[in-house]
């Protein structure tokens, strides 16, 4: 599926996507959505798939990849999407955006955000923002931020919970070094 909006949004417990490559998305107008997927607060399950190339910009929370307030992200790859933008006041993130539900054994790689031109205020991240939800057995490697304030890998709050995952060679591309992850707090 390819879409020059928001791809996909996923709003009931018992709703499904499956084995679908989705690509393309651009998330420019509407807050707290990512240009590939989104699943809302009551639920849905996204499963094996590939979430590429897909574009957050500047409004409210928008994400690159995925956007999961509630559900299950599970065998899936993210990859190659980005934010960019130059707002200080809300996150970015380019790969996925955790604020509830679980994401296991998938690998979010070769995502990141753009330069931004003020000192951020909110924490982001390049490859995965955990917020009140779970990460497991999943993979973190090659993402990058362009700004030194931004994680290139993963973010966490005190509320979260990464479990068993392989986090590496996240970038910052500014300072050249790695940047695998950062705790916010929240």
């Amino acid at each position: 599926m390819s879409g020059s909006g928001n791809i996909i949004e996923l709003d009931h417990v018992d709703a499904g996507l499956a084995n679908l490559t989705l690509t393309n998305g651009y998330a420019n107008c509407q807050p707290y959505y990512a240009a590939g997927v989104t699943i809302e607060e009551k639920g849905g399950t996204v499963s094996n798939c590939v979430i590429v190339g897909c574009t957050g910009t500047i409004n409210q929370d928008s994400v690159g990849g995925a956007y999961v307030k509630a559900g299950l992200l599970t065998h899936c790859v993210v990859t190659n999407n980005t934010y960019n933008g130059g707002r200080k006041d809300n996150p970015r993130i380019a790969g996925v955006a955790l604020y509830g539900g679980e994401m296991r054994n998938s690998l979010v790689a070769d995502n990141g955000i753009g330069t931004t031109s003020a000192h951020e205020t909110q924490p982001s991240a390049g490859g995965v923002y955990v917020d009140a939800a779970r990460l497991v057995n999943c993979t973190v490697a090659d993402n990058f931020s362009w700004n030194q304030y931004d994680c290139a890998g993963i973010t966490v709050t005190a509320n979260a919970t990464v479990e068993n995952c392989h986090i590496v060679r996240n970038k910052n591309k500014v300072t050249n070094a790695v940047d695998d992850l950062r705790t916010a707090a929240k």
